[in-house]
């Protein structure tokens, strides 16, 4: 074969391009490029966090996402519940927009977490450092994922992560270095780390 192939699916297109008898000299993972000079200056996040209705002491699980299945958000609220039996400061927020939406909207409110979990819908690239900064835990619950650009930008702004041990995640969050690294779907496991 005269190609080579580059792959960033986490879904193990290497592997799989191996087993097709693809050479592995042939083969390159590409892990996603991001600015890090645009997440490395630290801003003041008094505003925001007042803006959506949290107190300075509160406690922040950021969540930064497409809400859709394969994002698995229906699981980190999940998990949320116990944590916010455990930790009465603690609220979730989570960025994103998606199919899902308004199941996962409905889904927090039957588990009574409409006033501790904050949908805020799609925001500006430049607002997402604002964001991550919020974040005193960043968690990540993909399945089957890419090694996406938000466990990325969480590590660069230095956030405490809580990732699901799937995908692409696996190349860069390694768990008690860098994160805590959970199985992806064990809702006990995601609460307890949180």
């Amino acid at each position: 074969m005269l190609f080579r192939s580059m792959t960033n699916d986490g879904a193990y297109g290497d592997r799989a391009a191996l087993v097709l008898g693809v050479s592995p000299d042939k083969l390159f993972f590409w892990i996603n490029g991001l600015d890090k000079e645009a997440f490395l200056n630290r801003p003041d996040v008094s505003g925001l966090k007042r803006e959506l209705g949290f107190s300075q002491e509160d406690k922040l699980v950021v969540l930064i996402s497409r809400l859709g299945e394969q994002k698995r958000v229906d699981r980190a609220i999940r998990a949320f519940t116990t944590v916010a039996r455990r930790l009465s400061n603690t609220h979730m927020v989570i960025v994103g927009d998606g199919e899902l939406r308004e199941e996962l909207e409905r889904l927090t409110k039957s588990l009574g977490l409409s006033d501790r979990v904050k949908f805020t819908g799609v925001r500006e690239r430049n607002q997402l450092p604002s964001y991550y900064y919020l974040a005193d835990v960043f968690l990540y619950t993909a399945r089957h994922s890419s090694l996406s650009n938000c466990v990325l930008e969480a590590m660069v702004c230095g956030r405490p992560m809580v990732v699901t041990d799937a995908g692409g995640v696996r190349e860069v969050a390694h768990d008690g270095e860098n994160a805590i690294v959970v199985p992806e779907d064990d809702i006990e496991a995601i609460a307890a780390a949180v």
